[in-house]
């Protein structure tokens, strides 16, 4: 809501109705940052303190956070991450992987490297033949991998998820 004082009944409110509850509000004076949090509130965001990065934190869940931040550094290994986990058995080369996933091969090389050094996937070239690959990820990180693919289903963890991989692409130009 646009107005402090509007935010403040919200959080009392809200707080009153359900004490275990995580509440994040908005406010638009500094000041107010310590009132919203006496009444209630978990964490205040400042529009024009703050930018959408931390309000996108806030929403999405911290295990997904956390695997964004550790698996998650490209659209492209978005892409393959999705890919090897909805085609848990299949072997494929790069040139079929990419096919499949609309994109270059030249874009996924790296990416795809990086899973096979994580030992999310594996590439053996059999007779001298190209490489082929194929998900070997431990349980734990598949059940990791449905949950990000799952919180990624929401239109507002999934925008939170393109604003931290735009960020990190930032970073290396």
């Amino acid at each position: 809501l646009a107005s402090d004082a509007d935010n403040l009944f919200v959080v009392i409110t809200a707080r009153e109705m359900n004490p275990k509850i995580q509440i994040i509000s908005r406010a638009s004076a500094v000041t107010n940052d310590r009132k919203l949090k006496l009444a209630g509130a978990d964490n205040v965001i400042l529009p024009d303190k703050v930018g959408g990065q931390k309000m996108a934190k806030l929403v999405i869940q911290p295990d997904i956070l956390e695997f964004v931040e550790k698996y998650v550094d490209t659209f492209a290994a978005w892409d393959l991450l999705k890919y090897f986990h909805e085609n848990p058995v299949s072997e494929h080369s790069i040139s079929e992987i990419a096919l499949e996933i609309g994109r270059k091969e030249s874009s996924i090389i790296e990416p795809l490297s990086r899973l096979v050094e994580l030992g999310l996937v594996s590439g053996e070239s059999i007779a001298g033949e190209e490489h082929m690959y194929k998900y070997t990820a431990p349980a734990e990180f598949r059940w990791s991998m449905e949950k990000f693919l799952e919180a990624t289903r929401d239109r507002t963890n999934r925008l939170a998820v393109v604003s931290i991989i735009l960020k990190k692409e930032a970073r290396k130009i």
